[in-house]
């Protein structure tokens, strides 16, 4: 199990250009992962708690499709996004909460990466291995 979220943590950090592009490109405000991917498990496909911000209808749902398209074909696996409306459920909103990693914030006009709620010691250590200081 350690070896699959070491791996998967590893994944996730080897691409974060590619999600910081393809969040600023749709004006993502917040991405987090959730679901077995966070918790080290072996991940058939990836979940994600995603703030798109207030947006017409139109330019939101086309945002929503594009950002699970893009991130699909960037990690070759399903993935499934939750809104925060979508976690009006209070046993899934708590599991959510739990498990959360924050990916990306859009804070200023700026990217900052880490982990929120639960503070996750093993994905800090791997990303300090992987990425340089920013």
């Amino acid at each position: 199990e350690q070896v699959a979220k070491a791996e998967m943590h590893h994944d996730i950090a080897a691409r974060r250009r590619e999600i910081d592009q393809v969040c600023a490109q749709l004006g993502v405000r917040r991405l987090e992962l959730f679901g077995s991917a966070a918790r080290g498990g072996n991940a058939h496909d990836l979940d994600f708690l995603v703030d798109l911000g207030e947006r017409p209808p139109a330019e939101y749902a086309q945002a929503y499709f594009a950002l699970r398209e893009r991130l699909g074909e960037l990690f070759a696996r399903s993935v499934d996004l939750v809104t925060p409306p979508g976690l009006c459920n209070p046993y899934f909103r708590q599991r959510v909460e739990q498990e959360k990693i924050l990916l990306m914030q859009l804070e200023a006009r700026k990217f900052v990466w880490g982990v929120v709620d639960g503070d996750l010691p093993a994905l800090r250590e791997s990303l300090t291995e992987i990425l340089p200081d920013s």
